[in-house]
């Protein structure tokens, strides 16, 4: 059955990487560089002005940060779950950076520590429309590089902030702004989201080099951890509620800039049997049922079937037997065989229903006439 397919795939993805693991476990240092473009307001003096006047203009800076990811245990992605008595048990290895301490100073932290401020605020008002995306609009992107033991991988850009739209009809199954979201001209609702984690997967090529590790082979930004119908994303985002509504020129009535102190980047090995497995269940890390579930549900949806069925049948039988047995049976009896002789065997089913309406003469009136016995004992009786 499939439940016990996907146990023996996983498990042999988990025995394999017993001898997978190793060039992964080695790396001694893995380091992040993020890389921001920001539009920021400058203070300048007016050419031109005796009376010293400023004015204000928009530059672009750029904002960097680096850190250094620690070696981590990952927990059993089964733990817990149904399937933790099939399943063999194993811990990955990890590389990650997290959110500073709150008891920590808001300094460069140690190894695996993201200082604060790491990334920089983020608003929406710098939502923009690329890459020809009509329901999809991108804010502030940021531009991580990875460093493994010296080598460079960088990242596809990542948007701080983004706007995707889903069509959501209005009325009382709107359920458009329960989810955060706020509708715009033409039907569209428009959900927003922030940057909450970003996690890949690197392997070796044939030479030794590192390298991200795509998926899927016509997509090369497929060496994301997170699996959601068929494609792997790197960038995972949350919803966030913002109380405005959209204009015609997308402008809004209300915003604010949102920060990303709780922002963590992980790096995990393509070999990894948590992907093996994410790719045999299509994200729900359920293998489905037993074959003795199917079996058990299979016979139970029998025994419905024939229960529902029954009154069904009986009707459809008894209006089949009816229309076989015709007119040759009544309520008082029998009509003559297709062998009788009788010459009543002639007469024609409705002349013979007519008939039985029809008293006879002989008998007409011979309802309540008592009977030859019971006049012969009244009469000895009689004095």
């Amino acid at each position: 059955g499939k439940h016990e397919h996907g146990i023996h795939s996983y498990a042999s993805a988990v025995q394999a990487w017993g001898s997978q693991r190793g060039p992964f476990d080695a790396l001694s240092r893995v380091e992040l560089h993020a890389a921001v473009m920001m539009n920021t307001t400058e203070v300048v003096e007016l050419e031109g002005n005796s009376s010293n006047e400023t004015g204000e203009r928009q530059v672009e800076t750029l904002h960097e940060a680096d850190a250094r990811l620690a070696r981590r245990k990952a927990p059993d992605p089964f733990k817990g779950s149904e399937e933790e008595v099939e399943v063999p048990d194993y811990r990955a290895t990890l590389f990650s950076a997290r959110p500073v301490d709150a008891d920590a100073p808001a300094t460069e932290g140690p190894e695996g520590v993201l200082p604060a401020g790491f990334l920089p605020n983020a608003s929406f008002e710098t939502l923009e429309q690329r890459r020809f995306e009509v329901f999809q609009r991108e804010g502030t992107l940021v531009n991580f590089t990875l460093r493994l033991d010296g080598q460079v991988l960088v990242l596809d850009p990542v948007p701080l902030v983004r706007a995707v739209a889903h069509w959501e009809p209005e009325g009382m199954y709107d359920h458009c702004i329960d989810g955060g979201g706020a509708h715009a001209i033409g039907g569209k609702c428009w959900v927003f989201q922030r940057l909450l984690r970003v996690c890949v997967q690197v392997a070796q090529d044939a030479d030794g080099a590192w390298r991200l590790a795509p998926r899927v082979e016509d997509d090369n930004s497929s060496y994301g951890c997170s699996y959601s119908r068929g494609s792997w994303a790197a960038a995972t985002y949350e919803n966030v509620h913002l109380p405005f509504l959209i204009s015609q020129d997308w402008g809004y009535e209300e915003n604010r800039a949102f920060s990303f102190d709780d922002f963590t980047l992980s790096v995990r090995s393509a070999h990894d049997p948590l992907f093996t497995a994410l790719a045999l269940t299509r994200g729900s890390m359920s293998f489905g049922w037993t074959q003795a579930e199917e079996d058990v549900f299979g016979i139970v949806l029998i025994i419905i079937g024939v229960v529902l069925c029954f009154q069904p049948m009986r009707a459809i039988c008894l209006g089949y037997w009816k229309q076989r047995r015709g007119p040759r049976e009544i309520s008082n009896g029998r009509y003559p065989g297709a062998g009788d002789t009788s010459p009543w065997n002639n007469i024609s089913p409705k002349s013979w229903h007519s008939r039985q309406k029809d008293p006879h003469p002989e008998t007409l009136g011979m309802r309540y006439a008592p009977d030859e016995g019971s006049q012969n004992h009244e009469r000895e009786h009689d004095p």
